[in-house]
């Protein structure tokens, strides 16, 4: 992963919709997005890696970048977070250094916001008003679970009229296998158990003197690469 830079040394970001982040990266999940998406979609759509979720690639790009360069899980509710919060990571201690420009007070607390280089639309510079007033305190809120709607952390694209066509399941993760090692249960299952009740409710606060979840997108590994594509099993739709 290439440096990243504090968001007091860039001046704005907008998204292009140039698909970039969705052709390059791998896109990795929470559980409870992986199980969201596998519910409503299919598990297709949910590949697992190093025994991580991800969402699934078809012809080298994310299955759900559509050719206009929008992601077609954003209308139904189902972006995952590492997408809304990309090009910026978001953590409680300065995790890549530079912590005086870094550093956000937002919610009543102090934030830790890096910016990665790689994406076209970061402009590095002074910080304009858009990013400081706009788009850094949407995407804090975003990573602190306190906020899913997107406005400044998305495109400018005017928004699709009629219905959101999901592509046919490809022929991809339709095995299953056990990611659990000597637990005697699939993963599915484990996630939606430990999803299902108080601890998905904590989990949606943000830690306390812990460093951020690393939820940026991988970069993606060669065919034939260490990680080999896995698949899961879910549980079906009641």
């Amino acid at each position: 992963m290439g440096r990243l830079v504090p968001w007091r040394l860039v001046a704005d970001w907008r998204c292009l919709a140039c698909g970039a982040c969705c052709t390059r990266f791998r896109i990795p999940l929470r559980p409870d997005e992986a199980v969201s998406i596998a519910r409503s979609i299919g598990e297709w759509a949910v590949e697992v890696r190093a025994g991580r979720p991800y969402l699934a690639r078809v012809g080298g790009r994310c299955a759900f970048l559509s050719g206009d360069g929008r992601c077609l899980l954003h209308p139904l509710g189902l972006k995952p977070r590492a997408c809304k919060v990309w090009p910026f990571s978001v953590s409680r201690e300065p995790v890549h250094g530079l912590r005086d420009l870094a550093r956000f007070e937002h919610l009543g607390r102090t934030w830790y916001v890096y910016a990665d280089p790689r994406c076209p639309g970061l402009k590095l510079g002074e910080p304009g008003d858009r990013l400081r007033g706009e788009v850094i305190p949407e995407v804090v809120e975003i990573w602190a679970g306190v906020r899913t709607r997107q406005e400044a952390s998305t495109s400018a694209l005017p928004a699709e009229v009629g219905t959101t066509e999901i592509p046919s399941a490809p022929l991809v993760a339709r095995g299953v296998v056990d990611l659990i090692s000597g637990s005697g249960s699939h993963l599915g299952t484990s996630l939606a158990r430990s999803w299902g009740g108080r601890e998905a409710r904590r989990s949606l606060r943000p830690p306390s003197g812990e460093g951020a979840m690393d939820l940026s997108p991988t970069p993606v590994t060669p065919p034939g690469g260490a990680a080999g594509r896995q698949r899961m099993r879910f549980p079906q739709r009641p």
